[in-house]
């Protein structure tokens, strides 16, 4: 999987379905934006990215970046079985400048999911994400290993310390809740396809006499 943006990727496998969340960020002192792609098979990272210098014109380019590369356009595959246009779920915090990287994700044609990281989303997110990395599910850059051992409520029970990558895989696990993998069947295009047991039923002869 190659990327424009140069996105570190941790799985090369676009073939599966997947949720790209976004965490957006001002970028004063440690608060950072993060793009995080999860597979929803088995909820690994796929590709993560964070930064504390971009803009929210450049998040929302890399975001794009990020969903195309999974994307699948709509085409007939070589057994004739069409295929409709697969766009991955993307989920994007739209507190604060995040409202902006909406906005422009959707002017880019991107179908989007908002967050509103309030203080039970925020609670029930960075709940999920630490789960899962103590349960050995997700794995990814040190940066996560970090944030995970961070992490902590104050005695006011807020949550302090670096929470970036959290925070984007938390929107990930909770829309993966929502809608999970599921199993599709592609379409068949009845005009183009071929009826084997027709076929079979027009060339077998009587059985006393096999073919």
């Amino acid at each position: 999987m190659l990327f424009r943006s140069r996105v570190p990727v941790y799985r090369r496998d676009n073939s599966g379905q997947y949720v790209v969340g976004v965490d957006t960020a001002t970028g004063k002192d440690r608060d950072r934006s993060a793009v995080v792609v999860l597979d929803k098979r088995d909820q690994a990272i796929v590709a993560a990215y964070t930064s504390n210098t971009i803009t929210i014109s450049e998040l929302a380019a890399i975001t794009k970046d990020v969903v195309d590369a999974y994307s699948k356009p709509a085409h007939v595959d070589q057994w004739r079985i069409r295929h409709n246009h697969y766009q991955p779920d993307l989920i994007v915090e739209e507190n604060g400048v995040g409202e902006g990287t909406v906005d422009r994700l959707r002017t880019m044609g991107l179908s989007v999911q908002t967050q509103t990281t309030d203080v039970s989303a925020k609670y029930d997110g960075l709940l999920l994400a630490r789960e899962a990395i103590v349960d050995g599910r997700i794995k990814g850059p040190k940066d996560l290993a970090d944030e995970a051992d961070e992490l902590h409520q104050d005695e006011h029970g807020n949550w302090k310390g670096r929470k970036d990558l959290l925070m984007a895989i938390g929107f990930c696990l909770r829309l993966i809740r929502r809608s999970p993998y599921i199993t599709t069947k592609p379409h068949a295009d009845p005009q183009k396809t071929v009826n084997a047991e027709a076929i079979l039923r027009h060339l077998r002869r009587p059985k006393d006499r096999g073919w």
